[in-house]
């Protein structure tokens, strides 16, 4: 009954799950917008490259450029991995979150297992592996952004 509570609640885990679904819906409708941005620090570099004045910043925007297209490419894969997580999480949160609540295991693959019937382990997995490699390429890309303020002093 706790559980329930918690979930139906003002502000409660079915609120939340809303808030999520609704920024979820607006990035899958403007997933181009990920690749465009890339492209067209691609494009400007290449401009810029044009130009007689040799600027180091040109190298360090296509390598950036580059980077973005991967952070892009990860975050895609990732939602094209966790489609089906996303419809049974649409179709059903409330009883998701009551399943996952329900468990009294610390073991996160058998909680995995019982959030959403149907979905296999290897869609976390992979979707995991996705998302830990957009993390990483996050990580390089603001090391990079250091790297770019330096050459612009």
């Amino acid at each position: 009954r706790e559980v329930l509570e918690q979930t139906v609640k003002p502000g409660g885990f079915a609120d939340q799950l809303s808030q999520a679904f609704h920024l979820l819906d607006s990035v899958r409708q403007y997933w181009w917008a990920f690749f465009a941005l890339p492209a067209l620090e691609i494009l400007l570099s290449m401009i810029f490259g044009t130009l007689p004045c040799t600027v180091p910043v040109i190298v360090w925007l296509r390598f950036d450029a580059i980077l973005a297209l991967g952070v892009a490419s990860t975050v895609y894969f990732s939602g094209q991995k966790l489609t089906p997580v996303y419809q049974k999480l649409r179709q059903d949160p409330v009883g998701a979150v009551q399943r996952w609540q329900a468990l009294e295991t610390d073991n996160l693959q058998h909680k995995f297992e019982h959030l959403l019937p149907g979905v296999r382990a290897e869609t976390y997995q992979a979707s995991g592996m996705a998302i830990a490699g957009c993390a990483a390429l996050l990580l390089f890309g603001t090391f990079w952004a250091v790297v770019g303020i330096f050459e612009l002093l």
